[in-house]
C-alpha cells in the first residue's frame, strides 16, 4: 500500500495517511453498490430488452436525437441524489467548473458501466436457464422465473472489494 500511495502522490505516507485515503472510499463503495443493485432491481424487466443506450441516456438525462421515456427520467431522479451525495463525500466544491464536470463524468461513468455490467450478466443467466443463444435484445419469456434467476443473481457476490478477502496489500 504504501508503494502505490508513493507512486500516485510522490510522497510518504504515515500510518494516519493510509488509513485515512480509504476512508473515502469504504463510504462510497457501499453506497455506489447498494444504489446500483437496487436500481437493477427495480429496473431489471425493462432494462434486460433495451439497448445499451437506454442507460447511457438514463443516467445522464438526456438524449440528442429525442426525448427520454418516462423510465429513463425516473432512472436519472434515482442516479442524480446518488451523484452528489459522492461528490458530497469527494468535497468538490473548490474544484473549477471543468474539474467539477470532469469528476461527474467519471462517477457517471461507473454507474452505467456497474448497470450495463448487471445487465449482461443476467442476460447470460437468462441464456443459460433456457440453453438456447440469446437474441440482442431478449424477450422476456413466460417460462422463465424471472424473480427466480434474479434472486440467484443477487446472491452471488459480484463485486470484490478489499474488505471482501482481507487482502490490504492490493
Amino acid at each position: 500500500m504504501k508503494k502505490l500511495f508513493n507512486k500516485l502522490f510522490h510522497c510518504t505516507p504515515t500510518t494516519a495517511d493510509i488509513t485515512n485515503i480509504t476512508s473515502i472510499v469504504k463510504e462510497i463503495g457501499p453506497m455506489l453498490d447498494k444504489s446500483i443493485d437496487e436500481l437493477f432491481a427495480q429496473y431489471y424487466p425493462i432494462l434486460i430488452q433495451q439497448e445499451p443506450t437506454f442507460i447511457i441516456y438514463a443516467v445522464w438525462g438526456a438524449r440528442k436525437d429525442g426525448v427520454l421515456t418516462d423510465t429513463q427520467r425516473e432512472i436519472h431522479e434515482k442516479v442524480t441524489p446518488l451523484i452528489e451525495d459522492v461528490c458530497c463525500h469527494l468535497d468538490v466544491s473548490n474544484l473549477n467548473p471543468s474539474q467539477g464536470y470532469a469528476i461527474g463524468y467519471l462517477i457517471r461513468s461507473i454507474i452505467i458501466s456497474r448497470i450495463t455490467y448487471s445487465i449482461e450478466l443476467f442476460r447470460n443467466k437468462m441464456r443459460d436457464a433456457r440453453s438456447e443463444p440469446v437474441q440482442a435484445d431478449p424477450p422476456v419469456r413466460e417460462d422463465i422465473d424471472l424473480s427466480r434467476l434474479f434472486s440467484e443473481y443477487t446472491s452471488r457476490k459480484r463485486w470484490r472489494r478489499p474488505e471482501d478477502d482481507n487482502n490490504t496489500s492490493w
